[in-house]
């Protein structure tokens, strides 16, 4: 059986063309792609940073990923290099904590 991580990305990368780090990474800076409006909200809160030697800096965060209606809680390590570049290190947590139902108006022609 998939975690929900698993579940999550295949669908992310399937229906939005993008995976679930890239959108965690960006929730994690409070932006969300154009391409997820109306299906992914997300707020992310900082829970801790340690900065390198290097000039990087690892930062864990924690928040509420909602997609297509269910929200899911997460915690994530993000690595920011010293040049600014920021990727999601690690996804520690993603777990469903409630559902809510989407309407979605289709039109055809």
């Amino acid at each position: 059986m998939q975690d929900a991580s698993d579940t999550v990305n295949e669908y992310l990368i399937h229906a939005c063309g993008i995976g679930l780090e890239q959108v965690l990474e960006e929730v994690t800076q409070g932006v969300v792609s154009t391409r997820l409006v109306g299906r992914v909200t997300g707020r992310a809160e900082l829970a801790g940073a340690i900065r390198h030697p290097d000039g990087g800096i690892s930062e864990t965060h924690q928040g509420l990923l909602t997609v297509e209606g269910v929200d899911y809680r997460f915690r994530c390590s993000v690595f920011v290099d010293a040049g600014g570049e920021r990727f999601v290190a690690d996804v520690g947590e993603l777990v469903p904590v409630a559902w809510h139902a989407v309407m979605r108006m289709w039109l055809g022609r």
